[in-house]
């Protein structure tokens, strides 16, 4: 099986080169890509039909590094075909918000599937049985996926999710390297089409940082008090460069110090109140 889906994986991966090279290729319809992945996908699924894994391992080893590298690439050419199709028709003002509305759908999942995210990033082995094993996981718990997927026998939801992850990656990245897709997706969000671009780290202690970031969910301070922690979590690390790990079990023991489980917002209230000070202190001599 594993010979059989790499040989597959390694034409599939030159016919595509082929097409991406061939402008007629993408104005197609349907696209020529998506129809070649499609139908390299049907020979997976009537493989797996009459093959039976050695072993759990091996399942697990199919399931999460073998079948998602094929359906990463059907998620990311259905998306960069609708992209392109975006780039022929309707106005500017049009394919600028639809380029918006692609990177805030990439967001919205990203932010539904932090825990498993994380758990794919960090190569943690922990959960692989229930994720990649078929007929471990509910299918009534993710509805979110699409009709021609819901077969149990044929891949596993977390396959799906991981190779999701992997597709919007790369589609996310392309927009964000791309100057012109970029200053449009700016440009639509910004109203006025100026955006700043800010260099910044978190170089403090990650724990203060969590102190904030909980207090400000808690303050309701974004979304009029909608925004999830999860996704509080991911804008302050994609946006100071910081990865906060697992933030539960940092919270727990921020709870537990002995100095109090706000030591960090009592110091930014000092320091606060230290400017003041020298505010005050500054125009008092000037009288």
């Amino acid at each position: 099986m594993l010979d059989f889906t790499r040989k597959l994986h390694e034409d599939l991966l030159l016919q595509l080169d082929e097409l991406d090279d061939n402008p007629e290729a993408k104005k197609t319809n349907p696209d020529l890509r998506i129809l070649l992945l499609t139908n390299t996908i049907d020979q997976l699924k009537k493989k797996l039909k009459l093959f039976v894994f050695d072993s759990e391992d091996d399942e697990i080893h199919f399931f999460k590094n073998e079948l998602p590298k094929f359906l990463s690439l059907f998620i990311y050419y259905s998306e960069r075909a609708a992209v392109e199709c975006s780039r022929r028709v309707g106005t500017e003002k049009s394919r600028e918000e639809f380029l918006t509305q692609v990177l805030q759908k990439v967001e919205y999942f990203f932010n539904a599937n932090t825990d498993f995210f994380n758990y794919c990033r960090f190569g943690k082995t922990r959960f692989d049985k229930y994720y990649f094993l078929r007929n471990t996981a509910s299918y009534n718990d993710h509805l979110d996926l699409p009709v021609f997927m819901m077969d149990e026998s044929f891949c596993t939801i977390y396959s799906w999710k991981l190779a999701t992850i992997i597709a919007y990656s790369r589609l996310e990245k392309e927009i964000r390297n791309s100057p012109r897709e970029n200053e449009m997706v700016a440009s639509a969000g910004s109203g006025d089409g100026s955006f700043g671009e800010f260099n910044l780290a978190w170089t403090d202690t990650k724990r203060g940082l969590i102190e904030l970031i909980y207090s400000l969910q808690e303050q309701g301070s974004f979304n009029n008090g909608q925004a999830d922690l999860n996704s509080i979590i991911r804008c302050f690390e994609k946006t100071f460069s910081v990865e906060l790990g697992n933030t539960s079990s940092s919270y727990q023991q921020i709870l537990s110090r002995k100095k109090g489980s706000t030591s960090y917002l009592n110091k930014l209230v000092e320091k606060y109140e230290q400017r003041i000070g020298k505010i005050d202190e500054q125009q008092y001599r000037r009288k």
